[in-house]
């Protein structure tokens, strides 16, 4: 059921810790599937998410594994295109933009059709308290900012620089300058380049 934030974590880690106790395993073929309640969008709300995801996807896929980027996992959780953007923009309501696509790509809007909520696709399976908490609050930071921004601006060049810069404006953008969000971040981000640079070391 749809949960305030104490509860849901609350229950979280206990599903977590039982999870942990009996020997659950994930591995690549696995994905977390969050939602999140948008009963009160607006259809340009929705808009702002889509902008929003696209604009910093780049971003996003540095704290993700190699099976759980767009590029790699085309059936499950496909990225957002520039091509969609351009259809999305041509919808009126909500209803036109969730009947649109279909539920594998990183933003799942079917899900409004039924439960009323958005629902993001893109994280990899896991039972790990810390990486779902954590993922949880970053998506809840993309709907807020879709909620409450009035423009959703392209990345600045300054922006699109590097890998860093690129990241930073995300953080900023989503409010989370600060927070245990952009630690965890950072160190998921430090992580996946650490694994990144040691298989390829392997191959060479």
């Amino acid at each position: 059921p749809p949960l305030a934030e104490d509860e849901m974590m609350r229950q979280l880690e206990i599903v977590c810790r039982v999870l942990g106790e009996i020997g659950a395993k994930v591995d690549k073929t696995c994905g977390l599937h969050v939602h999140h309640h948008i009963d009160d969008f607006t259809v340009e709300d929705v808009k702002n998410l889509y902008r929003l995801y696209f604009k910093h996807t780049l971003a996003i896929e540095a704290i993700m594994p190699n099976s759980r980027r767009a590029s790699s996992n085309p059936s499950y959780c496909r990225g957002i295109t520039e091509e969609m953007l351009r259809e999305i923009e041509m919808y009126q309501t909500i209803r036109d933009i969730a009947c649109a696509f279909s539920r594998y790509h990183v933003i799942n809007m079917k899900a409004y059709l039924k439960y009323g909520t958005v629902e993001f696709r893109q994280h990899s399976g896991t039972i790990d308290f810390t990486k779902i908490a954590n993922w949880l609050k970053i998506t809840q930071a993309l709907v807020a900012t879709a909620k409450r921004a009035k423009q959703v601006k392209p990345l600045s060049e300054a922006a699109k620089r590097t890998a860093w810069s690129r990241e930073i404006a995300m953080i900023r953008e989503l409010g989370l300058s600060e927070t245990e969000q952009s630690a965890y971040y950072i160190a998921r981000k430090k992580e996946f380049a650490e694994l990144n640079r040691t298989a390829y070391n392997m191959a060479g």
